[in-house]
Order: structure tokens, then sequence, then C-alpha cells
């Protein structure tokens, strides 16, 4: 079962949201690393979603 995969990211976005997901837990990157690298693509795109929304995201900001 895919119970994402017919959502867009801001879709999934919303509903994260809504079931509390602790987003300072969470990052996207393509770099296997301590800390996301902040530049691909893969980080583009939640920051573009994050901005589309109007949430803060708590990984930027730190």
């Amino acid at each position: 079962m895919h119970p994402l995969v017919k959502m867009n990211k801001s879709e999934v976005l919303i509903l994260a949201k809504k079931l509390n997901v602790p987003f300072e837990l969470t990052w996207n990157c393509y770099y296997d690393g301590d800390q996301p690298c902040g530049m691909c693509s893969s980080w583009r795109k939640r920051k573009e979603t994050f901005k589309e929304l109007n949430y803060l995201d708590p990984v930027f900001s730190l």
C-alpha cells in the first residue's frame, strides 16, 4: 500500500502538519551525512513547498 503516491508535495505537507509530524526531526537530502546539505534538489523542493504553504520549516530555521 502506498497512501501518499497520488498526492503532490503540498498535499503531503498539509497532511503531515495535521498529523503533527515533528519536522525538526526530518530532512530531505540526497547525500548521506550527519546533517542535511541544504542545497540538493530534494532540499529545494522541500523549501519551495514550505514557502508555498506559508509554513515555517524548523530545519531551515536552525
